[in-house]
């Protein structure tokens, strides 16, 4: 299971994931987890510069807006990939090449300048 692409949905308040598994697009959706940390001298988490911090936590996007006043932590995608995928494969890549000739007259197509396709052979 590997991941092709992703799309934040902050009016769901989901991250819609495209996924090729035995080489079948696949969608899903998972739950967008916002996280921000802040200063609070009672708090759990250190800083890399050794202050501690508090972290707030929730799933919709409102919310977080609200309590974001300090810098947030990464991208919600971004942990998304990192909760589900961190020990996916990569995925076997599809690669295509276009050879595009540059010899052009000003309204005029020959029928012999024609874009041909094929299958590469293994």
């Amino acid at each position: 299971m590997t991941y092709v692409d992703a799309f934040l949905n902050r009016e769901k308040n989901q991250i819609d994931v495209v996924e090729r598994v035995n080489g079948k697009r696949v969608y899903n959706s998972y739950p967008s987890r916002y996280v921000v940390y802040f200063p609070s001298a009672k708090g759990k988490y250190t800083s890399i510069f050794g202050d501690r911090l508090d972290k707030y936590e929730t799933t919709k996007h409102e919310d977080f807006a609200k309590e974001k006043q300090f810098e947030s932590d990464i991208n919600p995608i971004f942990r998304c990939f990192y909760d589900h995928y961190k020990n996916a494969l990569p995925p076997k890549l599809n690669v295509a090449f276009f050879d595009l000739e540059v010899a052009w007259e000003a309204f005029k197509f020959p029928d012999n300048q024609q874009v041909k396709i094929r299958k590469k052979n293994k």
